[in-house]
């Protein structure tokens, strides 16, 4: 997981309050990922992560930044990878 932080800190650096809430969250219990629009001119993911033992959700507004969409895409590789009671869906 290690490698996913360091892209995500690394594309997403002052690009928003959603961003530096996931970059302080280096032991984040993620549950799903789950991309909810993925258009050309949009794209947004839901994240469900367990905090205080409930499970909440967010919503991330991509945009169409490719370093982000790697950087996300990396991130589902390494949690299937290391975590497979994780569930990443995608749209």
């Amino acid at each position: 997981m290690e490698e996913f932080y360091s892209l995500f800190c690394q594309f997403t650096q002052g690009k928003g309050i959603w961003h530096s809430f996931i970059r302080e969250q280096s032991q984040m219990n993620i549950h799903s990922l789950e991309f909810k629009n993925n258009t050309v001119r949009m794209k947004d993911m839901q994240v469900e992560f367990i905090e205080n033992e409930k499970l909440r959700k967010r919503r991330i507004i991509i945009g169409t930044s490719l370093e982000f969409e790697i950087a996300v895409f990396s991130f589902c590789a390494l949690s299937y990878k290391e975590m497979e009671k994780w569930k990443v869906v995608l749209l």
